[in-house]
């Protein structure tokens, strides 16, 4: 992003970085054009090339602000340090529903950067992405290991990329139907649908069978 963009105010900035992930969520980074971002931002082309060099610039910002959506929204405010690192992890679950439902556009675009096409957007925002992801994660466990509720063989490293893994893809399924079917045709009746309350169940069930 260019200065300029740093200086306007933050509902402005927002209302930007939310419209241009509507857009980004709906067609794809390749498909999305400026002028469709523009005019749900209600802005002027012009306006938006005063706030970023082009469309990579924009999608990174937004990529970015996702991180901070993730951190601020999701993983402050569904943890608590004084629970069980299980009890945690389960909030997390429940936690995420609300998090797709509030920014749906945000969780179908990083489930985007898991596409070939995205490498080049992948190598540059994973380092950030994961980083944080890992750090939590691991912070969690080893709390765990410290309070002697889990193992302290444990790796908190496999560990917390395990409940990362499965929090990640319980997200996706919430915004990708490609990724409900994945958790439908592994777990469901053949034909059935599981509810939200199942998938949360089997989730747990796997962690707990791992995190003794």
């Amino acid at each position: 992003m260019l200065e300029t963009f740093a200086k306007l105010p933050l509902d402005k900035q927002t209302k930007i970085l939310d419209a241009a992930a509507g857009v980004f969520a709906e067609k794809g980074y390749y498909e999305a054009n400026i002028s469709s971002i523009c005019q749900r931002a209600g802005i002027s082309n012009g306006a938006l090339y005063k706030y970023f060099r082009n469309k990579e610039s924009l999608f990174l910002s937004v990529l970015e602000h996702g991180v901070e959506l993730m951190v601020r929204e999701y993983y402050q405010k569904y943890t608590d340090f004084n629970l069980s690192t299980k009890e945690n992890i389960y909030n997390l679950l429940r936690g995420i529903q609300q998090f797709a439902v509030q920014y749906p556009d945000y969780v179908a675009i990083y489930s985007h950067l898991g596409s070939g096409a995205m490498n080049k957007f992948a190598f540059i925002t994973s380092e950030r992405i994961e980083r944080e992801a890992k750090d939590f994660f691991v912070k969690l466990i080893e709390k765990g290991q410290q309070q002697k509720e889990l193992s302290p063989h444990l790796d908190s490293t496999s560990a917390a990329f395990l409940v990362d893994s499965y929090i990640t893809l319980y997200a996706y399924s919430l915004v990708s139907e490609y990724h409900k079917w994945r958790f439908d045709s592994f777990f469901a009746v053949p034909g059935g649908s599981l509810s939200e309350d199942e998938k949360i169940e089997i989730i747990m069930h796997s962690i707990n069978d791992v995190l003794k």
